[in-house]
């Protein structure tokens, strides 16, 4: 689209934006062709992957197959934000249709899919610089004065071991 010059994901935009505070590696892959520069994450990486205690100054130490190692705490973090964004939405049929249908949905799906809807936000950073994030929304609620949409992501805040991390919510 001659939309903009630079593309990427609300994901990819969140990565780059704490980067400074990471602790973790991360893996994005920046491609130019002609004069747009596209950002994405490289197949089969951890990005996808929820990390814990990110910024933390005493990030997740134990390795292998420990419970607490940082791998395995971002996957049981990713499957728990993905469980808990589908059981809070409404269930029935007054599900909101996006003017595009979820382009990751494929015939080989079987049953239901998660309920996520995409819509593509527009930027103008100056010096000639567009950026066109597309934005990942797990749920829509209307305000009830006016009637707009309101756009959700839904999100967990899990807590991991109190007497490893020093935190006891």
């Amino acid at each position: 689209s001659s939309e903009g010059n630079v593309f990427a994901t609300d994901a990819i935009l969140a990565c780059l934006m704490s980067c400074s505070r990471s602790v973790y590696s991360w893996d994005i892959i920046a491609q130019r062709v002609g004069n747009k520069l596209f950002l994405d994450k490289r197949d089969n990486s951890q990005f996808d992957l929820l990390s814990v205690s990110e910024t933390a100054t005493e990030p997740p130490q134990d390795e292998g197959a420990s419970i607490n190692a940082p791998a395995n705490l971002a996957l049981e973090a990713t499957f728990i934000n993905q469980n808990f964004s589908q059981q809070v939405l409404k269930r029935g049929s007054e599900r909101h249709q996006f003017a595009e249908s979820n382009p990751f949905v494929t015939e080989d799906d079987e049953g239901e899919v998660a309920s996520v809807g995409y819509r593509y936000r527009k930027w103008n950073l100056g010096e000639d610089i567009t950026l066109v994030a597309r934005c990942e929304h797990d749920a829509v609620s209307t305000t009830k004065p006016g009637g707009e949409l309101q756009y959700m992501s839904i999100k967990t805040l899990n807590e991991w071991d109190p007497k490893i991390s020093g935190v006891d919510w």
